[in-house]
């Protein structure tokens, strides 16, 4: 749109410009104003060039910044369509990293045989390995930052938020990709939690004689995540004091 204005505005001041050099020519040259007549000043052809000269130089001049002043635009529209491109494939990026996170995600339980009393390793992958982490992390009140998986399952979270943070802060039409990331989150890694109700909170569990609940970055991570996904959590209904993981919520002997 600024372009084609440029355009215009030049295409006028041209035309404005050769009407305003011609009628001065043939002025100049009216043989009906004796006092202006060149018969000593030499050729006639050297005088009208004298006199427009300074019109042409002007013309070409106004040419000049036109087509600088189209190219730049130009030049801009086209960066601005290369960033577009490079921002949706850096997306395209972090969608493809968090599904391949998703799908390699392992986790290994134990199960005693009945029969023999001997111990039985299943092997999980994907989405079912992720539901049996968040049910190890959280009913057993047992997590070792150490571990390896505890952390793949950090980074999966932290992934997913940086994505969608990402898409939120972006002006571009990324509605497509947050679905998927949407789908992502809340029928990989969110099915378990779901069921759980305040999974921020370690209470000690009489039945199970453990602490439940996730560690405080788990689950501001996950609370960040619905929060920007429009997932209602009912124990966010009204603002609540944080729970640290770190307190010692057993019961009291």
């Amino acid at each position: 749109m600024k372009a084609s204005k440029t355009s215009l505005v030049a295409a006028i001041s041209i035309v404005m410009f050769i009407t305003i050099a011609f009628l001065f020519v043939m002025y100049m040259t009216n043989a009906s104003y004796p006092s202006w007549h060149f018969t000593t000043t030499g050729q006639i052809g050297d005088t009208i060039g004298g006199l427009t000269a300074p019109i042409i130089g002007l013309l070409n001049a106004i040419l000049v910044y036109v087509t600088i002043s189209v190219q730049i635009e130009a030049n801009k529209k086209v960066q601005g369509q290369i960033n577009e491109q490079k921002e949706r494939e850096s997306l395209k990026q972090y969608l493809d990293y968090l599904i391949s996170s998703i799908n390699d995600f392992q986790y290994v339980d134990e199960e005693t045989d009945e029969k023999t009393n001997e111990k039985i390793k299943l092997h999980f992958k994907g989405s079912t390995a992720i539901s049996k982490q968040f049910e190890s992390i959280y009913c057993s009140g047992h997590f070792d930052e150490a571990d390896s998986t505890f952390k793949e399952l950090e980074s999966i979270l932290e992934i997913c938020e940086i994505l969608l943070k990402k898409i939120d802060d972006s002006k571009l039409d990324t509605s497509s990709i947050r679905t998927l990331a949407e789908h992502q989150f809340k029928y990989r890694i969110y099915p378990y939690l779901s069921s759980v109700g305040d999974f921020r909170q370690l209470t000690f569990c009489g039945n199970c004689d453990c602490n439940h609940g996730l560690p405080e970055r788990f689950s501001e991570l996950v609370v960040n995540i619905c929060k920007r996904l429009d997932i209602q959590l009912p124990f966010l209904v009204t603002p609540e004091t944080k729970v640290s993981s770190g307190a010692d919520m057993r019961k009291p002997i």
